[in-house]
This record gives structure tokens, C-alpha cells and sequence, in this order.
């Protein structure tokens, strides 16, 4: 049988499967694991430590007064995944002719959804009791036998929260997705290597290639003698470009295309390249050169529209780095590249390490994330409590009606008009229910979007960029809950939703400061493309004027500085650049080059430097 043979079969005989989740799970899991090409669970063995990838995995719990409770875990793979199941069925027992066993519920309804939150919450709290050899496992499946697969991941294995992998709109796998070869292969990873599906590292090659290529470039530009700052500017609006035509906000191909016209006509690369520049400052509804309407940017990085000329083979370096996906850049870790790429001093540091985004996570989502979730689970349970109230109004409504109707019927029409105004109440009490309930849960949205986030010292926006990704994560489950209470997500964004501008930064240097405020809007535009399925947020100008990276010192504020000097000999004193290094002649580790000096400066009416202000401070040292 072929494999799509294959495939259209287990989606026929399970597609059609009855609720009978205990019957059915071990069976559906097994046959999915034939599906995938991978192996079959183990049988359980009586020595629990050799049960790495078994059927209903034993879990021991001891209580503070010193009892312990045994439960079991559907399906468990030793550092891979845990997984709980559940099985509801498609149609309403008023909708078929035949018999059918409820299991949890009718899928689609909030019964049946509480089943599967429950389950969830069952895998989280079975993970926290595993044995401490085992660690956490990347992975927490809940499955809907014979409908649905819920991915949930959390790859540093560290406790933090199992939130919905790829992305918030993109989790739940539908027995007919099977039939794509991308959703298999990722299933076929959850089951065999895990990490392998952790974007950050599967970003962070395609990132090095990228700051590597940059890097090249910005070498052979500086040798033509062009000052370090406009290099780095033009390379900015360079890279921000090419990730513009291949995130969807500029037309496909259009800049390659465009870079590639010169390539034998090096003199027209600036003419051309400044042209496009100048439409996407101001946005055009026909582009002469990309013969398409171009969107309006603007957000002072195209107030310099001024493109380099480049020698042929610049040219051919720059086409080769639009060649690339630049939609896939990992931005907690491209700030930093860049910043290496494009600084002759620290170019040499492009191959060592950096700070990797799981440390970043292990330090935001103690001081930020978990605060905010906590916060909006109790948003969330007293939306649900309001639901469910609403929900036994309308039922009691119902129930009512059908007693007006039989009054009406016995020719007992007093009974039957006092009975039609009390349900006509009871329907008026549940819609003012779930209108409480539509109003918290967007007013917690709309709390999210007027927070204000500060790194003091931002660097190249790291720290702020991985918050920004969790709350926009957070702010997906809030629009969706929004949806599922009758309120329109659409609308309530156009409005409200958590941007740039809330996540504020400090920082020294004027190229960091630039490098940081893209690294914000690579993300931001990254994450509209994954919820939304295009990158466009509908906002013009697209990058905001305002810009909430600013150059300054954290500590210190001033109203002017003057050179110290020497009292005797009147010449000016001098300290390390703080930057430049040497290879020590003995050990060739870096050290300082004393020849390598700037002025001391003395400070005119120093004081301490005012911050914007913030609900929330993070921050490396936080």
C-alpha cells in the first residue's frame, strides 16, 4: 500500500472513531506511530525506571501528610513528551439516528473544551512529579483521539509554562493535516528529536549565515574608505529591506530582482536603490521601479534614503544575502550578530558565543510572563464562571418557552405570557452575563497594551524582543477567548494590540540604539505573519515615527562635559577606549591596547539620569 494509501486510510477508520477514550487512545497512538514511521511504544515493564516509553506510565505522588496517590500517564516518552488524551464526538446526539457513547463531550462545545484544558493542565501537573533523572520533556501533547493532536512545547525544560507550538493559531493538528508531509515531519520530531523543533536554534544558523555574509560586506565598504556610521546605515536599510520582500510587505522578489539589474551596470545600483528607498518613506500606490503599490514605512530609518555605490562585486555580495530567507531570523540573537557585523571592533567576536535566548527566557518569565499569566488565568476563570451562568440562564430560557408553549396550547394564556417574559429575563440575565464576561477579558486586553516595558540598558533589544514574543503569545489567547465570548477580535485589534512602542529602551551607543529598534520591528512584524498569516498590521505608517529605543546613559545626566587635563602640563588625559584589544604576546588571549585611548572628560552639574517611565524593568544584570 502506498503512503498516501496509508494515510487516507487512518484518517477514514479513525475520523470515524466512537468516544471511548480508554478503548481507543492506545490503539489510535499505535497506528499513528506506524503513520509516522516511528516505533511503537515499549510493553511496561515491572521495574519502573526501564518504562521510558510506555502506555500508562505510573506517577507517584506523596502528600504533605505522608500518603502517596498513583496516577498514569497515557502515553509517555522520556524526555520528549507526555501525553494525555480525551476523545469527543462531531455531531449532536439530535443529529444522527444512531446511538453514541458521549465520551467528553461534544467537540466544539465548552463542556468538551474544559475536558481538554483539563487534560492539559493534568500532563503539566504529571510533568512536575516526574523522577528528577528524567528532566522535562520539551513536549506536552493533549490528543483528541481519532480528531485532533495539541502541541504544546517548552524547550529550555527549566518549569516554564507549555504553551502552543509553532504559535498560538497553528498548535491543534487535525486528522486531515496529516496528508501535508510538513505536519508529519514535525510529529515524526516530537516522537524522535524534540529539540531539533526549537526555532530559536533552528533560527539561529540561518541568523550566523546572515551576520557572516553582512560582515563581508561591511569589511570591503569600509576598505573603499566610507565612514564605519553610513556603512552601518545603509546595511540597515539594506537588511530591513530584504526581510520586507520576504516577510510579505514588499512585492516577492522585487529588491533581488532589483539588486540583480545592476550587476552590470554597477553605476545605476544607488540610483535604483535610492528610489525604492524614497517610495517606502512615503509609501506610493505605483512603484515605477517595483510596478506595484508600496506600503508606507517611513519610522526614521528611511529619512536617509542615500544608497553607497558599490563595485560589482559588492553587489554580487549584497544579491547573495537577499538570497536568503530573511523572514527566519531569530531577533534575540540577530541584534547582537549585527552589532558584531557591523563594528570593526567586534567582528572578531562573530564565532564566540552569545546570550542565548533560553537564558534570556529564564530571567523574563519570572519577573514579567508569569505575573501576567497568573493575572489572566484569574481573567479567564471568572470570564468562564460568567459563560457558564450565561449558559444555564439560556437553558432555564428554554425550558421556560416550552412551558409558555404548552400553557398556550391548554389555553391557559395568562400562564403562557408570564412564562414567555420570564424567559424573555432569563435571556436578557444571560446576555448581560457574557457581556461581563466579553468586558473583562478585553479590558485585561487592553491592560496588556498600555504596559510599559524598560531595559536600561538594551544593548540590541534582546532582553525587550523575547517579551514582546511572550506577550504577543499571551495576546493571541486573550483575542481568541474574545472570539469564543461573541466579541470581534478583528475590530478590538484595530485598536488595541501590544506593539513596539510599549517595550522602551537605554542605551549608549547610537548603532545599538538603531540595530535595537529594528530588532523590535523584525519581531513585531515576524509574529503578525504567524497569527495572522501576513505581516501587514494594517497600521501606516508601518514602523512608527516615535521611537522607543533612546540613546542615553542609564546613569548618569549632565549639562555639558570638558576635557580633564593635566594641571601641570596642560595636555589632555587620556583612558582606554574601553574597546580596542591586543593578543597578549605570552598567552594571545585579548587584552587591552593602551594605545587605543579617548579623552576623560569632567561633568558639568552631574546628577542621576531620569528613566521613562515603566510598569515593568528587565534587563541584564536585571
Amino acid at each position: 500500500m502506498s503512503s498516501s494509501d496509508l494515510i487516507e486510510t487512518f484518517i477514514s477508520r479513525w475520523g470515524h472513531s466512537g468516544a471511548a477514550e480508554r478503548a481507543n487512545y492506545q490503539m489510535f497512538l499505535s497506528e499513528l506511530c506506524d503513520l509516522l514511521d516511528v516505533p511503537r511504544p515499549n510493553p511496561t515493564s515491572p521495574d519502573p525506571e526501564k518504562n521510558l516509553y510506555v502506555f500508562d506510565r505510573a506517577i507517584t505522588r506523596v502528600n504533605p501528610d505522608g500518603s502517596s496517590v498513583t496516577n498514569y500517564i497515557d502515553l509517555y516518552h522520556a524526555r520528549h513528551f507526555v501525553c494525555e488524551t480525551k476523545q469527543g464526538v462531531s455531531d449532536s446526539p439530535a443529529e444522527t439516528t444512531t446511538p453514541k457513547k458521549s465520551g467528553h463531550g461534544l467537540r466544539g462545545s465548552s463542556a468538551f473544551d474544559k475536558a481538554l484544558e483539563r487534560a492539559y493542565h493534568q500532563g503539566r501537573d504529571y510533568i512536575t512529579h516526574l523522577p528528577a533523572a528524567h528532566g522535562r520533556p520539551p513536549f506536552l501533547i493533549v490528543c483528541d483521539v481519532g480528531h485532533s493532536i495539541d502541541l504544546y512545547a517548552e524547550f529550555t525544560c527549566t518549569g516554564g509554562r507549555y504553551e502552543r507550538f509553532p504559535d498560538p493559531k497553528h498548535h491543534r493538528i487535525l486528522l486531515a493535516d496529516l496528508r501535508q508531509e510538513e505536519i508529519r515531519e514535525r510529529l515524526r520530531l516530537v516522537f524522535t528529536d524534540p529539540h531539533a523543533l526549537d526555532p530559536s536554534k533552528r533560527a539561529a544558523e540561518v541568523t550566523r549565515d546572515i551576520a557572516n555574509r553582512l560582515a563581508h560586506l561591511s569589511r570591503s565598504l569600509e576598505k573603499d574608505g566610507h565612514h564605519p556610521e553610513i556603512i552601518a546605515g545603509f546595511l540597515q536599510r539594506c537588511l530591513f529591506t530584504m526581510f520586507a520582500e520576504d516577510i510579505g510587505l514588499l512585492p516577492d522578489d522585487g529588491f533581488k530582482n532589483l539588486i540583480a539589474k545592476t550587476l552590470e551596470n554597477p553605476q545605476g545600483f544607488p540610483v535604483l536603490v535610492s528610489g525604492l528607498w524614497k517610495e517606502m518613506a512615503t509609501g506610493t500606490s505605483y512603484s515605477s521601479l517595483l510596478f506595484q503599490e508600496i506600503a508606507y514605512f517611513n519610522g526614521g530609518l528611511f529619512d536617509t534614503t542615500t544608497a553607497l555605490p558599490l563595485q560589482k562585486e559588492q553587489i554580487h555580495m549584497l544579491h547573495e544575502a537577499a538570497m536568503t530567507d530573511w523572514s527566519g531570523v531569530e531577533p534575540s540573537i540577530f541584534g547582537t550578530l549585527l552589532t558584531r557585523a557591523l563594528d570593526s571592533r567586534e567582528r572578531h567576536k562573530l564565532g564566540a558565543e552569545y546570550t542565548p535566548r533560553s537564558y534570556v527566557e529564564r530571567l523574563i518569565r519570572p519577573t514579567i510572563i508569569d505575573p501576567l499569566r497568573e493575572q489572566w488565568e484569574s481573567t479567564r476563570l471568572a470570564a468562564a464562571t460568567l459563560h457558564n451562568e450565561a449558559e444555564v440562564l439560556l437553558d432555564s430560557a428554554d425550558v421556560t418557552e416550552d412551558s409558555a408553549k404548552q400553557s398556550l396550547a391548554s389555553g391557559n394564556a395568562a400562564a403562557a405570557k408570564e412564562q414567555g417574559a420570564a424567559a424573555q429575563k432569563l435571556r436578557a440575565d444571560a446576555k448581560r452575563k457574557d457581556a461581563e464576561a466579553l468586558k473583562l477579558v478585553t479590558d485585561f486586553h487592553r491592560h496588556l497594551c498600555a504596559l510599559k516595558i524598560l531595559d536600561p540598558a538594551c544593548g540590541t533589544a534582546n532582553f525587550l524582543y523575547v517579551t514582546l514574543e511572550h506577550m504577543k503569545r499571551l495576546e493571541a489567547e486573550v483575542l481568541e477567548l474574545v472570539t469564543a465570548l461573541g466579541g470581534d477580535a478583528t475590530f478590538e485589534m484595530n485598536e488595541y494590540k501590544v506593539r513596539p512602542e510599549q517595550f522602551l529602551g537605554l542605551e549608549l551607543s547610537p548603532n545599538a540604539v538603531a540595530i535595537a529598534q529594528l530588532v523590535l520591528w523584525i519581531g513585531y512584524f515576524q509574529w503578525q505573519r504567524k497569527t495572522t498569516g501576513k505581516a501587514d498590521t494594517g497600521d501606516r505608517p508601518l514602523l512608527p515615527k516615535t521611537q522607543s529605543i533612546r540613546q542615553q546613559d542609564a546613569v548618569l545626566a549632565y549639562d555639558d562635559r570638558v576635557p580633564r587635563t593635566d594641571p601641570d602640563t596642560g595636555k589632555i588625559l587620556t583612558i582606554w577606549d574601553g574597546h580596542t584589544t591586543k593578543p597578549h604576546p605570552v598567552t594571545g588571549k585579548e587584552v587591552p591596547d593602551e594605545s587605543a585611548t579617548i579623552a576623560l572628560f569632567d561633568y558639568i552639574n552631574p546628577r542621576r539620569a531620569e528613566w521613562p517611565q515603566a510598569d515593568y524593568i528587565v534587563g541584564n544584570p536585571p
